[in-house]
């Protein structure tokens, strides 16, 4: 097979200036694992920087290595797992979670999160078929919890490729077939992703020239990276403005509503205070005038209680003078005083009804006063509610405003975020234009 040089390896080549990878790269096996392989492929595992977020790591040493999707479990409770392994030890085990999505960055190039770890890893394929074998399966048990039967293939027995390390004893894995249109070649990353591997040379002497050339392409690789990830945060800090935006539109229709409402409740709690003012002048004429009331029907009692003694003056009087008549006094005087005192006593009468006609008018209006005075009294109770209501609305109102202030604040910075990233771009696209003319 011909001689292919790895340039991720370049700390190696004072020790080890090759590495020979065979052209059919899917005879590797799998150890042998809790969970059945139902699909495999052959693809270079790597894992973005946890700590950096902007340069991927490759998993292996050796290049290629065998990518299972493995099920454990059976019946619908089974889980399917990607996982892969370097010699016996596990380098992949990421379980596809329900949701997940896997992205195909470039036509040999795919990566997806693991929720469970938090780790994002990438998968360099050697041909664009079997990206698309690979990411079909991880979308289906994706979106359905299952692979189907038509999309399950079982890996068939080959021999483990020669290594200096002893092998581990595995289990016989059925390769995939490869696609006879186009033969496999070394993945190619995109911008984003780690550099690929160079096309194989028919000599060795090519792998010197790739050797001279690879610091300053490693060097714009790692730039294209971090101008992605700019980019990608960039796509990312747009929408989460246009979010804001909307977010913020929305605060300010609420805000502009409570205002409103705030300017009712000002203009009701003023009314309010005036009607409570009103009725408290009313009220205290009330109590005048029940007190009053109170006072004239205790003189009126005091008027029919000495009234009565004189009653009965009157009445011995007019017994005297009929015992006079009967002992025979001028009959025409006595009449004439007898009538005269029979005025008197029905004046006196008319003035006794009168008084308690007066005296139970004046207890009539004594109570209907009373009622009043407990409807005034229960009408400011009620007041005094309302307005500690108005003034809680009234501090939220203020609590409000002081958060579109916040928003205020939190916007201009953003603004302020999105130009600084602006010009890092900016910065960034004249670094690349400058390595680009300097590798031509």
């Amino acid at each position: 097979p011909p001689v292919v040089e790895c340039p991720l390896c370049r700390s190696l080549l004072q020790k080890k200036p090759y590495h020979r990878f065979d052209n059919d790269l899917r005879s590797t096996n799998l150890p042998s694992t809790m969970g059945k392989a139902v699909f495999t492929v052959n693809a270079h595992p790597f894992e973005l920087d946890r700590q950096t977020k902007k340069q991927w790591t490759p998993l292996s040493s050796a290049g290629a290595e065998t990518i299972a999707i493995e099920r454990e479990g059976d019946g619908p409770s089974g889980t399917y797992s990607v996982t892969a392994y370097h010699d016996g030890q596990p380098i992949i085990q990421s379980q596809i979670a329900q949701g997940a999505i896997f992205n195909k960055t470039s036509p040999k190039f795919g990566q997806w999160s693991d929720a469970a770890t938090g780790s994002l890893y990438g998968l360099g394929f050697a041909v664009e078929a079997d990206l698309s074998e690979f990411s079909k399966r991880f979308s289906t048990i994706s979106e359905t919890g299952t692979l189907p039967q038509s999309l399950i293939t079982v890996p068939q027995a080959a021999a483990p490729p020669p290594t200096a390390s002893k092998p581990p004893k595995v289990e016989p894995k059925q390769p995939v077939a490869a696609p006879p249109s186009a033969p496999p070649t070394a993945p190619k990353p995109p911008k984003t992703q780690p550099p690929a591997q160079p096309e194989p040379q028919a000599a060795t002497s090519a792998s010197t020239s790739a050797t001279s050339t690879s610091a300053p392409a490693s060097a714009t690789q790692v730039n294209d990276s971090e101008h992605a990830n700019l980019l990608y945060e960039n796509q990312m800090l747009k929408k989460a403005l246009e979010v804001t935006k909307g977010n913020a539109e929305k605060w300010q229709e609420e805000l502009r509503k409570e205002r409103n409402v705030n300017t009712r409740l000002k203009t009701a709690l003023q009314e309010s205070a005036r009607n409570i003012d009103q009725w408290k002048v009313q009220l205290k004429a009330w109590k005048d005038e029940c007190t009053k009331l109170r006072s004239r029907s205790k003189e009126l009692e005091e008027q029919a209680g000495s009234s009565a003694p004189q009653l009965q003056e009157l009445q011995q009087e007019v017994e005297t003078l009929r015992a006079q008549v009967k002992d025979g006094a001028s009959a025409a005087a006595l009449e004439t005083e007898l009538a005269a005192e029979r005025a008197t006593v029905a004046q006196l009468k008319e003035d006794v009804a009168r008084l308690q006609r007066e005296a139970d008018l004046h207890t009539t209006q004594l109570r209907e006063t009373k009622m009043k005075q407990e409807q005034a009294e229960a009408l400011a109770k009620d007041c005094d509610v309302k307005i500690q209501a108005m003034q809680r609305r009234m501090q939220e109102m203020e609590t409000a405003a002081t958060y579109q202030s916040r928003y205020e604040q939190v916007r201009e910075d953003m603004t302020a975020w999105k130009l600084q990233l602006a010009a890092k771009i900016a910065e960034m696209d004249d670094l690349h234009t400058a390595l680009g003319d300097l590798l031509q």
